[in-house]
């Protein structure tokens, strides 16, 4: 080895052109979530014309199977739910959307977009993060993180603001394409996290920590040694379903969002299957909802390159930007323009 004493030059950061600096990214496969259209509710069939095809078929079907003949479900478009686009789709390899159903709706400019599309998923969320979308119209022209609201309302008061989510979710069956990315905005986003009144007890989040967490927690504290702290749960480390908003009948269950002209009926998504309380939830459901080998060591690793390349970061420290893209490509692949345009 050679005896040369090298020191390191700092100042030459200073001859570096930080304009052609590669920043690592990662991309990730989108699922979206439909709000529903309340006006695409199926009519009333009355029962005169019930009676009528009764009488024109003399066929033994009963009255709810012909109200499902003369007015066909509505699907994703009436109902709302979680959607891959097929443009997506047919990029994924390995993936097999053959329990998810074959739908389509249109855009508010007219475009039809073809989708495989569930009202419910069962998925582990990997992370999150949220930041502040400053509009003008549609258009967001500022991006502000989550805890700086005041400032983004103080330079933009004339402004609407609204929320923006991404969650990167491992879903069920689809283990194989890695973790999805959901965009969401606005109320979709409230009803996600469950922070106001009218969606706690039903949020996908917290009515999870409410309940799974809570109870977890418990388990572990009643397990821990007098004067230690026990450690604590994250979501990550359990699965979790979630569907959209129905009635007791298990009709679309539309909830009031906006103001003014912004006004409208939307489903949300909402958690499911869990019970009310967490003294409800036993060891065996903690043990039935709980990731387990590859997807539980897949969640970890993805969870570090997230660290490394300050995936929740980016969104937590730049204040007044212009909005960051959806991801161009998703495991090599471009993501289509029509998830683009509804995210």
């Amino acid at each position: 080895m050679s005896d040369t004493t090298y020191t390191f030059d700092d100042s030459e950061v200073e001859t570096v052109d930080q304009e052609s600096i590669e920043k690592q990214q990662i991309g990730f496969p989108n699922i979206g979530f439909h709000r529903g259209d309340v006006s695409k509710m199926p009519r009333a069939v009355s029962t005169q014309e019930i009676a009528a095809f009764k009488a024109k078929t003399k066929g033994t079907l009963i009255d709810a199977e012909i109200i499902e003949m003369m007015t066909p479900d509505p699907g994703i478009s009436w109902r709302g739910g979680f959607y891959v686009t097929k443009e997506d789709a047919a990029n994924m390899k390995n993936a097999d959307f053959s329990d998810w159903k074959e739908d389509n709706f249109s855009t508010d400019d007219g475009k039809q977009i073809a989708v495989f599309y569930k009202p419910q998923i069962e998925f582990v969320q990997v992370e999150r993060r949220r930041r502040w979308d400053v509009k003008d119209q549609r258009k967001t022209i500022a991006s502000f993180p989550w805890n700086e609201s005041r400032q983004a309302k103080a330079q933009y008061p004339n402004m609407r603001l609204s929320g923006h989510m991404q969650a990167l979710l491992i879903i069920k069956g689809l283990e194989s394409c890695g973790a999805f990315c959901l965009g969401a905005s606005g109320f979709t986003q409230i009803a996600w996290f469950g922070e106001s009144e009218e969606y706690r007890d039903i949020g996908v989040l917290s009515r999870f920590s409410s309940t799974i967490l809570a109870a977890a927690n418990a388990h572990t504290r009643s397990k821990a040694q007098p004067g230690v702290k026990a450690k604590e749960w994250d979501i990550y480390k359990f699965w979790q379903v979630a569907g959209a908003s129905t009635d007791a009948d298990g009709k679309p269950k539309f909830y009031v969002a906006g103001k003014g002209d912004l006004k409208k009926s939307v489903i949300v998504p909402v958690s499911v299957g869990l019970p009310a309380k967490a003294d409800q939830v036993t060891p065996e459901m903690l043990g039935r909802w709980q990731t387990r080998g590859e997807i539980s060591n897949m969640v970890t690793e993805l969870r570090e390159r997230l660290k490394t390349i300050g995936w929740k970061e980016e969104w937590a420290t730049a204040s007044n930007v212009a909005p960051v893209e959806t991801p161009t490509t998703m495991n090599g692949h471009a993501v289509s323009q029509a998830v683009k345009e509804l995210l």
